[in-house]
């Protein structure tokens, strides 16, 4: 069973619907195919049991998760890293902006 590992340092299973959840409220009115996000889920659970781990932190499900969505979603990129690097002011959204805008450039 896939461990998490939280910022807090407890550990959590894997929970695949609370995952999908959370992604689903950053694509909320978005056009995006929510078949793309369970598929992008199970590619993440996936990639852990191939690499046979047995934890993983919530930092890097959360960076996966963000790599992904900059090319599906920018706005749902951006919903999506405002909750999981929980910006407390605007600095935050404009430095996410920010690094959409160099992907866009390559």
């Amino acid at each position: 069973m896939l461990m998490v590992q939280k910022k807090d340092g407890s550990y959590e299973p894997f929970d695949r619907h609370k995952l999908v959840t959370g992604i689903f409220n950053a694509i909320k009115k978005r056009p995006v195919n929510s078949n793309l996000i369970v598929a992008m889920v199970e590619e993440l659970e996936d990639e852990y049991s191939r690499q046979m781990r047995s934890t993983v932190t919530s930092s890097e499900i959360g960076n996966a998760v963000m790599e992904r969505l900059k090319y599906i979603d920018a706005v749902a990129y951006v919903r999506f890293a405002s909750v999981y690097q929980d910006f407390t002011d605007v600095a935050g959204f404009l430095a996410v902006i920010g690094a959409l805008d160099k992907t866009d450039e390559k």
